[in-house]
């Protein structure tokens, strides 16, 4: 796997996997483009299995990130989306035939990344085959679906989706502009202009290709096949849940080499991609055998401040955040001066390991992560970076992120985003469901219970899920009160205190048991003396899927990193963080 960086639009990154040694080149070149917002969150990791599948079968497989999108540059609200979508593609099929030297190209394009691929086709990207999975043969379809889904996603969140810029659509906590929505609500595929030679078009979990997309195909002198498409849903699942679609990888294998010319490949130089003021490279290094990944943002001219940001993995998704929130938030950190790398831990987006999923949350609290996380700050000062360290992380990562500092003093602010636990253990688990339980009948699950679309048939479910969980605790858990999780954080917090590291708490409302702990034993009183500050989140939801929870989350991380390093980040400094 080689970092990419191809010069369209606004920069785009991408990962390659090439056949590995005794595996013969099969000549044929694929661009992987996955589908946009929430989707493509949860399908990134089968993706990367799904890239590997076929550089084993000796293919070179390139994924690329949209611009605007996961790793590479631009935003959402950037002009013409669709046009530096189109151009990306089209760049790197020409890519893979003259730098990587590949015979034939071939495009495999899930949902709205398959229609952007064919639309490139269209426009005369050198691309002989496609493989269309989900992808409708007209774009209003995408759009509907976007709609629908962010009005689900609004209805748990608190937003108003009458409030929103007209046009404009929200899901999963990703943003697609008005100009975007209207320009693929506009495609009608296959268009006029230059047609694949093949196409394969995968339907979805018992929803059969379009009909309209074959027969427009076939008009333009493509030779079609279809396949049922299966395992969709559970590809394009959470992350921690969201699995290869092997049934599916095995199809498109046997259609790529049906038409492979053979031959072999070049290994292309790695890249950097270059942002206004910022400079961005991919690190890659060992941990206990495990490659680890991240992406490091730098300023070009060098670092202006005595310190080092680190953005963790929230629960499994990979390193550009909840929402990309990552992202925006490293680039603000270099533009001001202060490096900022984002970082993929042990079966995690890019990073090495088991690829199947995290099934159990148990699985984030381990100490190995941690580890792998405190040694990626010794890679970072071997670059020739301060050794001084503000971590952040949700959920899971804002775990690591205390444990880390509780481990290594270099680490002199951690800022908590969303921590469900400070300190894991048996009790734990059916502490957290129990809470998890209780909520269904709380303030906030009530208004979302009389905003379901079926209100009494999602009342049944919760009903069964409420016997199910309280059924599968320890009996000897529901007579007693579980041990406090400020049994143990005073002592650590004090030690913390002593050695002069900081710590910064910040809930959003909702499902949060360790804050609602918290708040029962009333611990906020003696924490904020021991030096740590609490600070409250907009909305109601665990990964911050609103925009106004998403900006607030970025205000407070600019005046987190403006008190540790000394550096302006982002707008004026307001109040400081001190509880």
């Amino acid at each position: 796997m080689r970092p990419v960086v191809l010069e369209a639009a606004e920069g785009v990154r991408g990962l390659l996997h090439l056949p590995g040694a005794g595996v013969p080149g099969s000549g044929v070149g694929v661009v992987l483009v996955g589908p946009v917002g929430w989707d493509d969150q949860g399908s990134y990791r089968p993706r990367k299995v799904w890239a590997q599948a076929l550089a084993d079968a000796g293919h070179a497989a390139l994924r690329i990130d949209l611009p605007g999108t996961g790793d590479s540059g631009g935003g959402p609200r950037d002009p013409d989306r669709l046009g530096a979508w189109t151009a990306a593609v089209t760049e790197a099929a020409r890519w893979l035939r003259e730098e990587a030297g590949a015979a034939r190209v071939a495009l495999v394009g899930m949902a709205a990344g398959g229609a952007v691929g064919l639309h490139a086709v269209a426009e005369g990207a050198a691309i002989e085959d496609v493989v269309l999975w989900g992808v409708p043969a007209r774009g209003r379809s995408l759009v509907r679906e976007l709609k629908a889904f962010g009005r689900l996603e609004a209805s748990q969140t608190g937003e108003d989706p009458a409030a929103w810029p007209e046009g404009e659509l929200r899901g999963g906590g990703f943003l697609v502009a008005a100009e975007t929505v209207a320009a693929l609500g506009a495609l009608a595929l296959p268009e006029a202009g230059a047609s694949p030679s093949r196409a394969l078009l995968l339907g979805r979990d018992g929803a059969g290709p379009d009909e309209g997309l074959r027969a427009g195909l076939e008009a333009g002198g493509a030779a079609v096949e279809t396949d049922p498409g299966h395992g969709w849903g559970a590809t394009v699942a959470p992350p921690q849940q969201a699995v290869p679609p092997e049934a599916v990888i095995a199809r498109v294998g046997a259609f790529l080499a049906a038409a492979a010319p053979g031959g072999g490949f070049r290994e292309p130089a790695s890249g950097a991609l270059r942002l206004d003021g910022v400079r961005e490279r991919t690190l890659s290094f060992e941990v206990d055998g495990v490659a680890m990944v991240g992406v490091l943002a730098e300023p070009v001219d060098g670092p202006g401040a005595e310190g080092v940001v680190v953005l963790l993995n929230a629960g499994a998704i990979r390193r550009i955040g909840p929402n990309r929130l990552w992202v925006e938030a490293a680039r603000r950190c270099a533009a001001a001066g202060v490096p900022a790398l984002r970082l993929d831990v042990e079966g995690i987006g890019d990073a090495g390991g088991d690829a199947s999923p995290y099934a159990s949350d148990e699985a984030l609290y381990i100490p190995r992560l941690t580890r792998q996380v405190v040694e990626s700050l010794d890679v970072l000062a071997a670059e020739g970076l301060s050794p001084r360290f503000l971590l952040t992380g949700l959920c899971s990562g804002a775990y690591w992120s205390l444990h880390a500092a509780l481990e290594d003093e270099r680490v002199r602010t951690a800022v908590l985003l969303n921590p469900r636990v400070v300190f894991w253990d048996s009790e734990a688990a059916p502490r957290y469901e129990l809470h998890r339980a209780l909520r269904v009948f709380s303030r906030d699950g009530l208004r979302r219970l009389r905003t379901a679309s079926h209100p009494v048939r999602r009342l049944g479910s919760l009903l069964r899920w409420l016997v199910t969980s309280t059924m599968r605790m320890p009996g000897r858990r529901l007579g007693r009160r579980a041990s406090r999780p400020t049994d143990t954080l005073y002592d650590e917090l004090q030690r913390l205190q002593q050695r002069g590291q900081r710590v910064i708490f910040a809930f959003a409302g909702g499902d949060e048991p360790l804050r609602d702990e918290l708040d029962r034993e009333n611990a906020w009183g003696q924490l904020e003396a021991l030096g740590v500050a609490r600070h409250p989140l907009p909305m109601i939801d665990h990964t911050l899927k609103g925009l106004e929870a998403q900006a607030a989350a970025l205000d407070l991380l600019d005046r987190a990193v403006r008190e540790t390093f000394g550096v302006p980040v982002g707008a004026p400094e307001g109040d400081k963080l001190d509880g």
